[in-house]
């Protein structure tokens, strides 16, 4: 995070996985500006994507060579290549599971 931060990768905007920040903050957000916009009078347009499968179709190796790019070398990107590699991942939710689905590289 120190090295994000002193490069200036993340934007403002990102809530997600960062200190005192989360999606229920920006979630937060979100509703007092709708809120405010209603309020004033004003339009508000929303566009809503769906990404429950995004972290099936990323690319482990398109991650790795970002993470490169940003300046992440040596043996941290050795290590989250090696924690990446052969992944799985499912959601257990009220006792239901969902297929276990390899990530792919």
């Amino acid at each position: 995070m120190r090295h994000l931060k002193s490069c200036n990768i993340l934007t403002e905007f990102q809530h997600g996985f960062r200190k005192s920040r989360s999606c229920e903050s920006k979630l937060i957000i979100t509703v007092d500006d709708i809120a405010h916009n209603l309020d004033s009078g004003l339009q508000t347009d929303l566009i809503l994507l769906d990404f429950s499968k995004a972290f099936d179709k990323v690319s482990h190796l398109r991650l790795l060579h970002k993470l490169k790019y940003y300046g992440i070398h040596g043996s941290l990107l050795t290590w989250i290549g090696n924690f990446l590699q052969g992944r799985v991942q499912r959601v257990v939710l009220d006792g239901e599971s969902s297929d276990q689905a390899l990530v792919s590289s």
